[in-house]
């Protein structure tokens, strides 16, 4: 794998962790890289999911032939 390839993929994780972080999710620590992920309801985080992508699958008239 290409060191491109290796940066590209750790500056994902690395946003992901920062974007839980935010939303409240986990706690993150960039100067040591230390990832903690915090408790959560499976089933308000599918309700949020399904929530998010409802009104872009009418848009995109997934389901439809």
């Amino acid at each position: 794998m290409s060191n491109v390839y290796v940066r590209i993929v750790s500056y994902m994780l690395f946003g992901a962790a920062l974007g839980l972080s935010v939303t409240g999710l986990a706690t993150f620590d960039p100067a040591t890289g230390d990832f903690d992920m915090l408790p959560f309801n499976v089933y308000s985080a599918g309700a949020a999911i399904a929530a998010l992508l409802g009104p872009l699958a009418i848009f995109k008239r997934w389901g439809t032939k």
